[in-house]
């Protein structure tokens, strides 16, 4: 960013209300990648220590050890008092400017800062915020060129301590003694009238290693909009992400960015579903809710079968929860079950909504059992067994009517190339789908795939959405356009 509006417009909401800890660096980890955000205005001050600090919270965070967030900030101050000069470097060099806060303001207690988390004001607010940056800093320095001089590893002890799930406030006794004391070596050691530092040999760096790379506008707001998405700010990426691919709409990060938002909001929405049943346990409707969040991405689809049963079990009168685990059923293979369940739906329904949807379903599953391979729930003997031949036709395949779209798990995927045939099931329906050519269909998918897509071996039990055409003769599967896998 080139001054204060533009970093406000990147930086985490968090730090946007007024009284907020002012901030001229950030670093971000996410799980595919890692960002420094950075003022460059005159008014940022002097880049280069926002540089080496967020550098080192990026080398802490590859480092696999937890580092607690006091060390973690201690250690980024530490290293961003960095001077490079033509024949050597000075690390953990005098920051006057922490140095004179200490000295005016009251120090927290060790027991806190060894506890404040990101989410504490003691970090968030200005007043506070700025203490503990600065005592962090200040307890580091000390910590690291007394282990030095005395040839101990007492932080490396602690931080171990730390990650075998030990107390912070217990590891911190058990590395450095008693806490008190600790405390008033701190107090002496900021009074202190010098500091040391550390001295090494500069590294000789090829510059012709390093390249310029331009890129375009479109390019430039896809990369801040991954950056919100990474920082929590959902709302402002999407709308960023919509403005990119309004002008480049194959931009492949703003699609990858897309799929991030969409898996990090069916994460929570999935958490606040499991949230529910733990609040009330004999919710019928929270199991059979969470059964088909679970269906319709086509994942842990066992668990979404036991909790769908479980609806069932829970309120038995209620035809739609045993439509869905029939649904479920079929998306796992097990047609004869879901046969027995939609009998059951259908002498149950109340309704002739109800009656129609359960009868049309149980049709259509009883179709697909002639010529099939029983299910495991009913196979006699265990082991492999191989998906059911398709049919030969002995016609050529005519499709009539609009483009129909549909969401749905993919299943019993046969290949004869270029013919390709499969069903999808979705909520209220089963479709079988044919292509003499799968060569013509148009795969996508809303995530970044791998290498080829390959039809043949690829789409079994992936959740998509189809767009077809029904054939002109009801007994003759629908004619496959599209496939575009979901996440």
């Amino acid at each position: 960013p080139k001054n204060k509006k533009e970093f406000r417009a990147l930086e985490p909401s968090t730090y946007l209300p007024k009284g907020s800890l002012k901030l001229h660096g950030l670093f971000v980890r996410a799980s595919h990648k890692n960002y420094i955000l950075m003022r460059l205005d005159p008014e940022g001050g002097n880049p280069y220590p926002v540089v080496y600090h967020e550098y080192t919270h990026l080398v802490l965070s590859e480092a696999g050890d937890e580092t607690p967030l006091w060390l973690n900030e201690g250690l980024a101050e530490f290293y961003e008092n960095t001077e490079i000069y033509d024949q050597e470097v000075w690390l953990g060099g005098l920051n006057l400017q922490r140095l004179r806060l200490l000295r005016e303001h009251k120090l927290l207690p060790l027991e806190t800062l060894f506890t404040v988390d990101e989410k504490s004001s003691y970090y968030t607010r200005e007043n506070t915020g700025s203490v503990f940056h600065a005592e962090s800093w200040a307890l580091t320095h000390y910590l690291t060129l007394k282990d030095y001089e005395e040839r101990t590893s007492r932080v490396r002890q602690y931080t171990k301590l730390v990650n075998d799930n030990v107390d912070p406030v217990a590891a911190a006794i058990r590395a450095f003694g008693d806490l008190k004391s600790l405390q008033r070596a701190l107090d002496r050691y900021i009074e202190h009238p010098s500091f040391d530092h550390f001295n090494t040999k500069v590294a000789r760096v090829d510059d012709s290693a390093f390249q310029i790379e331009s890129i375009s506008p479109a390019q430039a707001e896809a990369v801040q909009a991954d950056f919100l998405a990474c920082n929590g700010r959902a709302t402002e990426a999407r709308a960023l992400l919509q403005h990119v691919l309004q002008q480049d709409a194959s931009n492949e990060l703003a699609h990858e960015t897309m799929a991030f938002l969409q898996a990090a909001d069916e994460a929570d929405a999935e958490s606040k579903l499991r949230a529910a049943i733990q609040l009330d346990p004999s919710s019928a409707t929270a199991c059979d809710r969470l059964a088909s969040f679970l269906w319709e991405r086509g994942k842990n689809l066992d668990e979404a079968q036991a909790l769908e049963a479980r609806a069932v079990s829970l309120d038995g009168g209620n035809v739609g929860y045993r439509i869905d685990l029939a649904t479920i059923l079929l998306s796992l293979g097990h047609t004869h079950s879901a046969v027995e369940v939609l009998r059951a739906a259908t002498a149950s329904a109340k309704t002739p909504q109800e009656a129609e949807s359960a009868s049309r379903l149980l049709s259509q599953a009883v179709a697909s059992v002639s010529g099939e391979i029983p299910d495991k729930n009913h196979q006699q003997q265990a082991g492999t067994v191989a998906a059911p031949p398709v049919p030969y036709r002995d016609h050529e395949l005519m499709a009539r009517g609009p483009h129909v779209f549909t969401i749905g798990i993919l299943k019993a995927v046969h290949c004869e190339p270029p013919n390709l045939d499969l069903s999808v099931t979705s909520r209220m329906k089963l479709v079988k789908l044919h292509t003499d050519n799968y060569y013509k269909v148009q795969f996508s998918a809303l995530f970044k795939v791998t290498g080829d897509l390959n039809p043949c071996n690829d789409l079994e039990n992936r959740r998509a959405k189809i767009e077809y055409v029904e054939a002109a003769d009801s007994s003759d599967p629908a004619q496959l356009i599209a496939v575009e896998l979901l996440k």
